[in-house]
């Protein structure tokens, strides 16, 4: 199997807001090969299979300072 990933991040702050995006594609060549045997019967079963796989997500996060402490809750979308 080989696989080939391009992905890309944006990320803006203002202020305590945080705002992070992205993109991510890969392309799949996977190959298989198997052997099926019993009785009477065998075969070698094969399979090529090229395909691809986009994924666009974006967080949106609030920064929150308790003294030495910082909290992001956020919430996410893909």
């Amino acid at each position: 199997m080989k696989l080939r990933l391009f992905a890309s991040l944006a990320v803006a702050s203002l202020t305590a807001l945080g705002l992070r995006a992205g993109i991510a594609h890969t392309w799949h060549d996977i190959r298989t090969t198997r052997i099926v045997n019993f009785p009477a019967f065998n075969d070698m079963l094969r399979a090529n299979t090229v395909d691809r796989t986009t994924q666009v997500f974006g967080d949106l996060g609030c920064k929150v300072r308790l003294g030495v402490l910082a909290l992001e809750p956020f919430a996410s979308l893909a």
